[in-house]
């Protein structure tokens, strides 16, 4: 009995530590304050104007259950949706197979966004960039400008399991 119980614990701790988001660091920053992420959760989308899949990166200071994303037919709408982001500052980053990034900073109070991407500004460097694994860092070597003016910058540090994908051909997910 003691052996079925090792071994039902061992994996009860494998599952709860494949479904932990990665760690997060760094910070966005504007006049609307600072998004400070601690943890980094990625997983497959599609973008309705591309069929080719990216991998999406949620990075928050809330704690992410990763196991509610889990086969999710779309799981940029169920992250987005998570009663643990209520209230929570995010970044999301889509990265495509190329390298390039798309970012959107969103402020939960006033639900202001900051958009750029690796043509306007940002650079994007990748230790791991795998089905299985994305690690890296995005900044803005200088500060940049949204729409209305206002200067902001980004540097952000990150490593997360890319949960199982890609969703099936016509799911909708990507940026909205």
């Amino acid at each position: 009995m003691k052996c079925v119980s090792s071994v039902v614990a061992v994996v009860l701790c494998l599952t709860c530590s494949s479904a932990m988001a990665g760690p997060a660091s760094g910070s966005v920053r504007s006049k609307t304050g600072a998004i400070q992420p601690k943890r980094a959760v990625a997983y497959v989308v599609r973008d309705d104007r591309d069929a080719a899949p990216r991998v999406e990166v949620l990075l928050t200071d809330a704690a992410i259950d990763v196991t509610r994303l889990r086969g999710e037919p779309d799981p940029h709408r169920a992250a987005i949706n998570l009663e643990a982001l209520r209230d929570h500052d995010y970044l999301l980053l889509w990265v495509a197979a190329d390298g390039t990034v798309t970012m959107n900073a969103t402020y939960s109070k006033t639900m202001t966004q900051y958009i750029n991407d690796t043509e306007g500004g940002l650079m994007a460097t990748f230790t791991v960039n795998t089905p299985q694994k994305i690690e890296g860092r995005v900044h803005s070597p200088v500060p940049l400008r949204s729409v209305d003016g206002a200067s902001y910058t980004i540097d952000v540090k990150f490593s997360a399991d890319v949960l199982a994908g890609p969703p099936s051909p016509g799911a909708p997910a990507g940026p909205r």
